[in-house]
């Protein structure tokens, strides 16, 4: 931590986010770049970031002491390409802030445009990599959902969010033998180790924003594993391919009652279908909303990109390139802060 940063060092741009206790802004770095602690990460980053502004009156009212604690703890623990990055932290009287790593989208927008299957296999790589890291890590994310899911500037995918996150490690470390942890800290592999019961108290104060792709177990306020991570990986892979989320209900209650009985929304086989219908209701209500970025280009450019190079093997890699290439190119046009139209064009049957 370098403590002689304040938040009068970033020129405030625009607001990119929000929630019941904090608020993030596009935020650039202003004058020297030696001071306030920059390291060689962030001085190559175009000093433009994310700040993350948590109020610490809602805080204290919402009683997310532990939860704000805990989130700085993992972000300055990990340290993986699909993991949102975290530079600094530091408070005045009446906020916490946090410097993260700036993205352009995240995946919910993003899966407003009807992806290319190769593109949801690579997006889907990057997340099983950067979740698989976590609980070799002894960390479970327990709020895994497109919103928490955020494209970088490369198009490379970002897993953000860890108010709700567990360090087994810590809890290992007060509630098990020390022989449990091998020296750099890590979860010894037992079935045992990687299962806490959250107590009613904790599963109240967690339990926040869309439970679409939340667990039967946490619903039912059960044992909470990885495997809570993986069903909730599942749903969103769903929704990349189909365009609503697997599990849905007129009410909350019965929301939650379709999750416990495993009832979908529909039948697999008309997916694709489905989602064509609501993909042009997304269209018709979203003409004027406000988003960061645009990627609508991405499942033509990859797909001209499969077809020149039809007889290569190795199509996972052309598609990041593409991906990439895309998120990098818009962005450079993006100069006045203001977001772009979008540009959605009519899929041709195939």
């Amino acid at each position: 931590m370098k403590s002689e940063a304040n938040v009068n060092d970033y020129e405030w741009q625009m607001e990119i986010g929000s929630g019941s206790y904090a608020v993030v802004y596009r935020v650039k770095k202003k004058g020297d770049k030696e001071n306030c602690g920059m390291d060689v990460e962030m001085k190559q980053n175009d000093n433009i970031f994310a700040l993350k502004e948590i109020n610490k009156k809602r805080i204290r009212q919402n009683q997310k002491e532990l939860s704000i604690q805990r989130e700085k703890q993992i972000m300055e623990k990990v340290s993986h390409p699909n993991i949102i990055k975290f530079y600094n932290c530091f408070s005045d009287q009446y906020n916490i802030y946090f410097i993260l790593e700036y993205c352009v989208s995240d995946l919910s927008y993003v899966a407003k445009n009807r992806l290319d299957k190769n593109v949801i296999t690579f997006i889907a790589s990057e997340l099983f990599d950067a979740v698989d890291y976590l609980h070799q890590n002894g960390i479970l994310h327990r709020d895994l959902k497109p919103e928490n899911i955020l494209m970088g500037k490369d198009g490379h995918m970002k897993i953000t969010d860890f108010g709700s996150a567990i360090d087994l490690g810590q809890l290992i470390k007060d509630q098990f033998p020390s022989q449990l942890i091998d020296s750099q800290g890590q979860v010894v592999q037992n079935n045992n180790i990687n299962v806490i019961h959250a107590p009613q108290a904790d599963f109240g104060k967690t339990f926040v924003g869309s439970p679409l792709y939340v667990s039967p177990e946490v619903l039912q306020n059960e044992e909470t594993t990885t495997s809570s991570d993986l069903w909730a990986l599942g749903c969103i892979l769903f929704f990349l391919h189909v365009g609503v989320p697997p599990f849905g209900g007129q009410t909350q209650f019965l929301l939650f009652q379709n999750i416990i009985s495993g009832r979908f929304n529909f039948n697999i086989p008309d997916a694709y279908g489905e989602y064509k219908k609501q993909q042009q209701l997304n269209i018709q209500s979203n003409d004027n909303e406000k988003n960061n970025k645009p990627i609508s280009q991405i499942q033509t450019q990859s797909q001209e990109h499969h077809n020149q190079d039809a007889h290569s093997t190795n199509n996972q890699d052309q598609e990041s390139e593409s991906f990439s290439s895309i998120s990098s190119s818009q962005l450079e046009k993006e100069q006045d802060w203001e977001c772009l139209e979008r540009d959605l064009e009519t899929e041709k049957d195939t």
